[in-house]
């Protein structure tokens, strides 16, 4: 679950040179598919940020991967101790 912190980190430290302007856009559409609460909406979400922003497509395919640790929906599943 920690793994939400160090994407925050990336997504800055990767995609905000890239995005200029457009990435504190990008970053709330990202939080709020991120923050979906069921599976299908989360895949639906996620295909419209890969193909609204482009440019990030590489770096979010490879995130992609590791959805059963950051996304609430895959995550809300597992006992955190709220942590």
């Amino acid at each position: 679950m920690h793994y939400i912190y160090y994407i925050g980190q990336n997504l800055y430290k990767k995609l905000s040179k890239l995005l200029g302007e457009k990435y504190l856009e990008f970053l709330c559409k990202f939080y709020n598919t991120r923050n979906s609460l069921n599976q299908e909406r989360f895949e639906q979400l996620f295909i419209k940020l890969v193909k609204k922003y482009e440019q990030t497509a590489d770096y979010l395919k490879m995130l992609y991967k590791t959805k059963t640790y950051w996304t609430l929906c895959f995550t809300s599943t597992i006992f955190t101790a709220a942590i």
